[in-house]
């Protein structure tokens, strides 16, 4: 519930709130030894806080500098994220707000080239690239403007949002995504792409995505993180496929590493964040002892 901002963000990695400093730190020092390619799930129910867990995340790693001076990581942790700061391009999908987007592909592919304004430049002055990416962002323009904007009024027009030759089939695809990947990933970086609510996206976007990052992303300098509930994700799987089907195996299969994502210390977290103190009064212990047995949420701590 609470407001994903810079300032909340920062607020929860000084004071430790949610208690997943270590946590996170783990997660850095895993992504810092990566050198093939890995898809990583960030398991957690609803209301776990894996959103505000990837934007600390995001933020510690692009802002590393400022933990310098302070007492919230170790010296050796700090190197190890700056380590992976120098190393790494970071970005950052949410797939829920996508998913009336018709081609997973195109979708990722446009937020990248978002990112990175620059990248644009790039690609409209390297005949080549853009050559090979014209028709693909046509098509992706006219889908999601659900055709109010028509491909012929793209076509003429020489920037990058314009676009003009064809990729029609699945490998020129793929050779196109690893193209636009490597020019970015310039001098041996490797690109950390976290992919975040896919549990709520609809039943078809979801699958499709999945199947997107396992024929698509197999780059070795690519990292994919999922963060998902893989209980929910797998019942949307199943009602794709039918009722006999595993999503669970399915999901299983997918991923080459699992971090559930739980309350790590709830009697901390409450004191911290709800400023309990159940050892002198009587309501806040009552309710500490329903949020343990009943193993609640943050968000259902919260509410």
């Amino acid at each position: 519930d609470l407001e994903i901002n810079e300032e909340n963000i920062k607020d929860t990695i000084y004071k430790n709130i949610l208690c997943r400093n270590k946590k996170l730190v783990m997660l850095s020092k895993i992504l810092v030894n990566q050198k093939s390619n890995t898809i990583i799930s960030i398991d957690g129910k609803w209301g776990s806080g894996k959103t505000f867990f990837v934007k600390q995340f995001e933020y510690i790693i692009k802002n590393v500098e400022q933990f310098y001076d302070c007492k919230v990581f170790e010296q050796k942790s700090i190197d190890m994220m700056k380590t992976l700061n120098q190393n790494s391009i970071i970005i950052y999908y949410n797939a829920w707000e996508n998913d009336d987007h018709i081609d997973p592909l195109e979708s990722i592919i446009y937020n990248v080239l978002n990112e990175f304004p620059k990248y644009k430049d790039y690609i409209t002055n390297n005949k080549d690239m853009f050559n090979l990416f014209k028709d693909c962002m046509i098509n992706f323009v006219e889908k999601s403007s659900l055709g109010i904007i028509k491909s012929e009024n793209l076509k003429s027009l020489k920037s990058f949002q314009d676009i003009a030759d064809s990729i029609q089939t699945t490998e020129e695809k793929k050779a196109a995504f690893n193209k636009l990947i490597n020019s970015i990933l310039i001098g041996n970086k490797r690109l950390i792409l976290i992919i975040d609510e896919l549990d709520r996206c609809n039943p078809a976007f979801a699958v499709k995505l999945l199947e997107t990052i396992k024929h698509f992303y197999n780059n070795d300098n690519i990292t994919v993180i999922v963060s998902t509930n893989n209980s929910e994700l797998s019942y949307t799987i199943k009602k794709f496929y039918g009722e006999g089907f595993d999503g669970y195996g399915y999901l299983n299969k997918f991923y080459d590493l699992i971090i559930n994502l739980k309350c790590e210390d709830i009697k901390q977290y409450v004191q911290n964040a709800l400023n309990f103190d159940n050892s002198t009064y009587f309501p806040e212990d009552f309710s500490f002892f329903f949020f343990k047995h009943y193993n609640f949420s943050l968000r259902e701590c919260n509410r």
